[in-house]
């Protein structure tokens, strides 16, 4: 009888140790897991970051985007201003010089009337058409 309690009890201490070898292996796959479920979730907050941080520099962008579109549209607004503007001057010009160009050769009794002076030339309209020249 003592043999089979010692048996048993051997027997027990044996199942215990399984046990105990079991619980050890268990708790080291669920600290495995925790440890995973953790990287897992900080990684998932460095990915929801980063996409945060992404957006915000498309956003960023777009707001560039439209600063630039709206410099390209003044910069083409100012472009044909100074085209115009440089049209209005080529006129002018053209006006003036053919304006001092002219000379009357028999001037009349009067004298230098045909001739045109500077003062002749405040308000004058162009002799050419506006866009047939350039």
């Amino acid at each position: 009888m003592k043999d089979m309690r010692r048996l048993d009890h051997e027997l027990a201490l044996k199942d215990i140790r399984r046990l105990e070898r079991e619980l050890a292996m268990k708790d080291e796959e669920i600290r495995m897991k925790d440890i995973r479920l953790l990287e897992h979730e900080l990684a998932m907050k460095g990915i929801r970051r980063l996409e945060d941080e992404l957006a915000m520099k498309d956003e960023e962008m777009r707001r560039l985007k439209s600063q630039i579109d709206l410099r390209e549209k003044e910069f083409a607004s100012l472009r044909i201003a100074i085209r115009s503007a440089c049209t209005d001057l080529s006129n002018a010009v053209t006006t003036a010089d053919d304006a001092l160009k002219f000379k009357n050769k028999s001037p009349s009794k009067k004298g230098n009337e045909h001739f045109f002076t500077e003062k002749d030339l405040y308000g004058a309209v162009p002799s050419v058409p506006r866009g047939y020249r350039s």
